[in-house]
């Protein structure tokens, strides 16, 4: 993380109750980190969390959710910002809270072409993968104008699934149905492109 980015997150509430985390020392925390208890949480982060379907096992369990959302931060991301490179590895998963951002991928000449524009109120999320293993991001994501996030590590999900092991279990299980229903439609994709190519080869040979 960079110190900029440092400098611009904050974590959303202090755990309290159930799923406690420890306090960070002065020496990991970020600068200009402030700790928020719960009470004090940035109005709708519940409810933009309850559009992420992986958590889904979750989102009618305010407690479970308030649990997820104690262990995020909200990152403040300044128009041009990266908030993801293409090719590079990650630990952590966004969700767009506040903002607009550009889905960004490089053709094999390295040229820059925006897939999409993502606005919160279309409840965007990326990096999710990142959540079980290391992860090799496959687009670059860049802020295109001032924007929030809020953002969860997979040490921190992790630290989720020590401390409430049915909460975490239910989010990786959902998480990997999700990812197993992209795989299958990949290998599908992949699978008629190759049809294609081979009825266009077999059409060429004809002629």
């Amino acid at each position: 993380m960079s110190e900029q980015d440092k400098i611009n997150e904050i974590p959303v509430a202090k755990v309290t109750g159930r799923g406690k985390r420890k306090k960070k020392t002065e020496a990991e925390a970020a600068p200009n980190e402030q700790p928020l208890q719960a009470r004090t949480m940035a109005p709708g982060v519940l409810d933009t969390l309850r559009t992420v379907p992986f958590f889904e096992p979750v989102h009618s369990d305010e407690e479970a959710l308030m649990a997820l959302a104690t262990r995020m931060t909200l990152r403040r991301v300044p128009t041009g910002t990266e908030v993801l490179k293409e090719g590079e590895a990650g630990d952590e998963v966004f969700i767009l809270f506040r903002g607009e951002v550009a889905v960004l991928r490089r053709t094999l000449d390295a040229e820059e072409y925006t897939v999409a524009l993502l606005r919160a109120q279309d409840q965007p999320f990326f990096g999710e993968l990142a959540l079980l293993d290391e992860d090799k991001r496959s687009a670059t994501i860049r802020a295109t104008q001032d924007s929030e996030m809020l953002v969860l590590r997979r040490a921190d999900f992790e630290s989720l699934g020590d401390d409430l092991p049915d909460v975490g279990l239910a989010i990786t299980r959902s998480l990997s149905r999700i990812l197993s229903r992209r795989l299958r439609q990949t290998n599908d994709d992949v699978l008629l492109l190759f049809e294609a190519l081979v009825k266009e080869i077999r059409g060429e040979e004809l002629n």
